[in-house]
């Protein structure tokens, strides 16, 4: 076995097939001289592109090219061995990420919009500000979003504030730092760790940070609809563009929303079997097909389950693991 992909802490159940399709996408990408993406690089940016940047983990050497996916009858050896033995962990955060919930909590028992509406485009970007090697792909839930790749990032030692400010100047450099100036920002460092042979941890180090802003009304995210952007010591190496605007709030639909409390008992009563022990709860505006985003109280089951409970109906909604 050559690297292993997979999570450090509960695996995502909403996005997983999501988070796979765009994995082999990246893992495959050929552009230019390019032959795919290595294996720790795609697991990473697919998890980041849906939301899991704290979850993954890769394990894997870094010599003779072990990291990379291949096909049958892709060019080069499946039987090479690495030239060195030495293991490492790839992992992220959260370093000082600011949280949606105690944000909330000063607003969630006054009045509150039902549902947002929201622009139908992403952020207008000009990828000229990245440079010229750009290449950019349509998300699997959403053809508006963007994931834009510029390379696979470096394992460079960086120091954490070096690549935050890396981060926060490419931001003002594409004109957007206005447009994200309320969101929700959390900042996730991407660690190398060696793995000595007694499986025991060497050293650690810091090879880059991703900064998200996510979409936020009144301290209440906005699920979905963000903007990422990874850096190294070399700079940014991926932009990630969920991000809309948001265009109309409907004061007519202001409401008095179902406290968490409720909708723990709403679930207890529809649900067919004993409610599983609840991990996190909180309120989230969550897309609906139409493209605008209502009220819920989220809940996140110990096994990874979501419920969303609507927060005026009541109706209970469970995205299924797949």
């Amino acid at each position: 076995m050559k690297v292993l992909a997979g999570y450090h802490e509960s695996a995502p159940s909403s996005n997983d097939t999501k988070i796979a399709n765009e994995f082999f996408r990246l893992a495959n990408e050929t552009r230019g001289s390019s032959q795919g993406n290595s294996v720790r690089y795609s697991w990473q940016q697919a998890n980041i592109a849906y939301e899991s940047s704290g979850k993954w983990i890769v394990l894997g050497y870094k010599t003779n090219r072990m990291e990379y996916y291949r096909l049958p009858g892709f060019p080069g050896s499946f039987e090479a061995s690495p030239s060195s033995k030495t293991v490492y962990r790839y992992t992220s955060k959260n370093i000082n990420g600011t949280g949606a919930t105690s944000r909330a909590a000063s607003f969630i028992n006054r009045e509150i919009p039902y549902e947002i509406k929201v622009s139908e485009d992403t952020l207008d970007l000009d990828t000229a500000v990245l440079g010229d090697s750009c290449h950019v792909a349509s998300l699997d839930d959403d053809a508006q979003a963007k994931i834009i790749n510029l390379r696979e990032n470096k394992l460079d030692s960086i120091a954490l504030e070096d690549a935050q400010n890396n981060n926060a100047v490419i931001i003002e450099n594409l004109g957007i730092d206005s447009n994200l100036s309320n969101a929700i920002i959390n900042n996730y460092a991407l660690l190398e760790t060696e793995i000595k042979e007694d499986g025991s941890d060497g050293e650690e180090n810091n090879i880059g940070v991703v900064s998200t802003y996510q979409q936020q009304y009144r301290g209440i995210p906005l699920e979905d609809n963000f903007f990422t952007v990874c850096s190294d010591s070399d700079g940014v190496f991926s932009v990630i563009d969920r991000w809309s605007e948001i265009s109309e709030i409907d004061s007519s639909q202001i409401i008095e929303p179902i406290t968490i409390r409720k909708a723990e008992e709403i679930l207890d009563s529809k649900l067919n079997f004993k409610a599983p022990e609840i991990d996190s709860c909180e309120y989230v505006y969550k897309k609906t097909e139409n493209g605008t985003y209502r009220l819920s109280v989220k809940l996140v089951s110990e096994n990874n389950q979501q419920y969303y409970v609507d927060a005026v109906s009541g109706d209970l909604e469970t995205l299924e693991i797949e």
